[in-house]
């Protein structure tokens, strides 16, 4: 009995941290090269950054949708989300050597991922779209000079820039020229 491969609906699953072999890869090839509809369920990217330290920098989401920072026991970020984890569009931002338990303080390792789902996957692939739209990671310059009530008041506001709405017209305009007049090192720029 022969069977025609391409009428069968078969679901592959493809994990660049598993080793394959020569077979196995030749398989696959065979099998892909019988592929006329592909589809992308759900596309993962990630980025690594070594010995880069996102403790000095604020992670700031401009787009209304879900946030989630967590912190560790002395303040400082450990991990944050953009988005739900079953939206189209997924952001995880964490320090993957905490995660992965690594002892060493001197070990600076950050994990950027975006998983994307259904229609963001044929408009990421189909041309350039920033994956990181509306994700701002920066450091201040020139926050030394301002007080602390002003630090605390402009970290709350650059969280969730709608809050602005929340101060008198007097408050909103001050921190609007503080917020314009901050000098900053960007790490990632957004659109």
């Amino acid at each position: 009995m022969q069977i025609d491969i391409t009428t069968l609906k078969f679901r592959l699953e493809f994990n660049p941290n598993k080793v394959i072999n020569q077979i196995q890869k030749k398989l696959l090839n065979i099998l892909l090269s019988y592929i006329k509809d592909v589809h992308f369920s759900r596309i993962d990217l990630a980025i690594d950054l070594y010995n880069f330290n996102l403790y000095d920098y604020n992670i700031v989401d401009l787009n209304p949708r879900k946030k989630a920072y967590y912190y560790d026991r002395v303040g400082k970020l450990e991990t944050c989300y953009f988005g739900s984890m079953s939206s189209n569009k997924f952001i995880r931002i964490y320090n993957k050597s905490v995660e992965q338990k690594i002892k060493d303080k001197e070990v600076d390792w950050w994990r950027v991922e975006l998983q994307l789902r259904d229609t963001y996957i044929d408009t990421y692939l189909t041309g350039f779209k920033d994956f990181l739209e509306g994700i701002l990671i920066f450091k201040y310059v020139t926050i030394e000079e301002l007080s602390f009530n002003d630090k605390a008041c402009l970290d709350y506001l650059l969280r969730d820039m709608s809050r602005l709405s929340l101060l008198s017209k007097n408050a909103r305009t001050k921190y609007k020229k503080i917020i314009r007049g901050l000098k900053t090192d960007i790490f990632i720029f957004y659109k």
